[in-house]
């Protein structure tokens, strides 16, 4: 059986920040710096792949690097506690591994706004009209703050949100 824990009072509990070429460094906050989470693994994929285990830290660690992936390539992570015999899920965070220079990335999936202080970051998968897998985050690169807006396979996109059009 797989469980999400209650929700708590952040705005995200996972956050991913690539970190060179192949590299991303993930840190987790809230109710997932608890050490009766017992270790946590670190779940990955990319659009290509399925979840893989990747990695395992401590839970009050707070952080992990997640070595040897692919460059320039989308990435979707989660952890998850096997702590009380139940498997326990966190909020997914993504990132696009590969080098870059400013604060803020340009490219296929990057927007940078206001003078390169936000970053929009952008992945998607399988383009079918009406069912796109999404995650759009948008990165304050002075505050780190970010915020993520997300749709999964599986729910209809772009006709229950059109009212406003």
């Amino acid at each position: 059986m797989t469980l999400t824990l209650p929700k708590g009072d952040f705005t995200s509990e996972i956050r991913a920040t690539p970190s060179g070429n192949s590299a991303v460094d993930l840190k987790w906050f809230g109710r997932w710096l608890d050490r009766s989470l017992g270790p946590l693994t670190v779940e990955g994929r990319n659009p290509e792949s399925d979840w893989v285990e990747l990695v395992t830290a401590e839970a009050l660690a707070g952080s992990v690097q997640v070595t040897g992936l692919m460059t320039d390539t989308p990435y979707t992570f989660r952890l998850v506690s096997k702590a009380r015999g139940s498997r326990f899920l966190s909020e997914e965070a993504s990132t696009t591994t590969g080098a870059f220079r400013d604060a803020c990335r340009s490219g296929g999936r990057y927007l940078c706004l206001g003078d390169g202080r936000f970053e929009v970051q952008a992945h998607w998968t399988n383009p079918d009209m009406m069912d796109v897998e999404y995650k759009i985050t948008l990165t304050d690169t002075v505050t780190g703050s970010a915020a993520g807006y997300a749709n999964k396979k599986g729910s209809i996109c772009g006709h229950v949100d059109t009212g406003p059009f």
